[in-house]
């Protein structure tokens, strides 16, 4: 009974070191997975704002003093 024991402890602890270093791959992979998803969504929205926002300038010249 205690080699048993013994060795589910070291099965234990051999799983626990594979499980951590790869679990913390994946919320690595993915936190800059979505970082990277919310940059480029945010440069999506700008450059999209920016051409409304010309083309109502070009559209309404009086719009101008208002619009940046």
């Amino acid at each position: 009974m205690d080699k048993f024991t013994q060795n589910l402890l070291r099965l234990s602890l051999s799983l626990l070191c594979l499980t951590v270093p790869i679990s913390s791959l994946f919320l690595v992979s993915e936190y800059l997975g979505y970082k990277k998803f919310v940059v480029e969504t945010g440069e999506d929205f700008s450059r999209e704002v920016g051409e409304i926002v010309d083309k109502l300038k070009r559209q309404s010249p009086e719009l101008n003093e208002w619009l940046p």
